[in-house]
């Protein structure tokens, strides 16, 4: 497909983006969860926010050093205030990069938090390339061994328990637009990826990505 081909990256894997080996091997249920900030670790904090029936999700990587881990996530359907609070709350607490959705309203989002240097990423940037080169990226880590995740399980809306490892493994080119996680996820290893180093610099203020 051509999402796997901007960069000469992976064979195919069925219309899905992440080999099923390649997350079983990424999946580590002894990796503590959540963590808490401790000094002189690199984190990067990743958000995809709600569209109507789907969820905000942030998600924080420890950066530090390879693999990087995921270390904190949080889904919720809540108001737009609660949104900004969350994202603040969570920079406030643990430092680093912030990466926000700019999709649409998420423009308006990303104006409410300027005031912590967070990054806009818009996924119909470049005709839709924008995605792909972001789900290309997340394709990556997991290929390369360079993630390790826990075992998330939250309760969902309906009364369900959600959990992290189905929803990357249902993860598919041409059907994403309900994996919040996922995205968010891919939107915090956007920022890791650079020259492929695992902690760019630190900035007080970044300006929005562009394409």
């Amino acid at each position: 497909c051509i999402e796997q081909n901007i960069k000469g990256l992976f064979a195919d894997t069925g219309g899905t983006i992440i080999p099923y080996a390649d997350l079983e091997s990424a999946l580590c249920p002894e990796l503590e969860f959540p963590q808490r900030p401790q000094p002189g670790r690199v984190y990067i904090h990743g958000w995809d926010l709600a569209r109507k029936r789907t969820y905000t999700v942030g998600v924080t990587l420890d950066i530090t050093e390879e693999p990087v881990k995921l270390i904190e996530l949080e889904r919720f359907q809540r108001s737009w205030h609660d949104v900004y609070s969350a994202i603040r709350r969570r920079y406030h607490l643990y430092g680093g990069r912030v990466i926000v959705d700019s999709t649409g309203l998420g423009d308006v989002v990303l104006g409410e938090v300027e005031d912590i240097g967070a990054e806009g990423f818009n996924f119909g940037a470049g005709g839709g390339r924008a995605k792909s080169e972001l789900l290309a990226n997340l394709q990556k880590f997991f290929v390369l061994n360079r993630i390790l995740l826990p075992d998330v399980h939250l309760p969902d809306s309906s009364g369900n328990q959600w959990t992290l490892e189905r929803e990357l493994r249902e993860l598919g080119w041409d059907d994403n637009n309900r994996y919040d996680a996922a995205m968010a996820l891919a939107l915090a290893l956007w920022g890791a990826r650079i020259d492929g180093s695992t902690a760019p610099p630190l900035r007080s203020k970044i300006s929005a990505i562009r394409f």
